[in-house]
């Protein structure tokens, strides 16, 4: 899959017009629902939790990025939300950017705790 970095980018200006040049590293996880599959990401209709990465100003950037980009990707955030401060992978450009845009729908977490039980490990209850 090519960089998208470049289509997740989100254009901010501060207060007074000019242009920000530093920001922090965020990691995200927000729980929600795909409302439009995305074949590029490999979505399907449902409940679902999105990750990713961002260089952001704030974390209050940061958690804005997740919400608008995950609407273009037809993800809605209807859950909760984190946002954690984290060392990058990938260098700061001169704009906010998102990267490292995942998907783990609930139907694939519970496919793996069955597999899980499958292979023999103990289950308490």
């Amino acid at each position: 899959m090519e960089n998208q970095s470049a289509g997740l980018a989100l254009r901010f200006k501060s207060r007074h017009g000019l242009r920000m040049t530093e920001f922090t590293h965020f990691t995200l996880i927000a729980d929600g629902h795909v409302f439009e599959p995305n074949e590029n990401y490999g979505t399907e209709i449902g409940a679902c939790i999105m990750g990713m990465k961002v260089w952001a100003e704030d974390a209050e950037q940061a958690a804005d990025m997740i919400v608008q980009i995950g609407k273009r990707l037809g993800f809605k955030v209807d859950g909760e939300l984190q946002v954690y401060q984290t060392e990058p992978e990938i260098a700061a450009e001169d704009q906010p950017f998102g990267y490292d845009v995942q998907f783990t729908s609930y139907a694939d977490m519970v496919d793996e705790d069955d597999d899980e039980d499958d292979i023999g490990n103990a289950t308490i209850h």
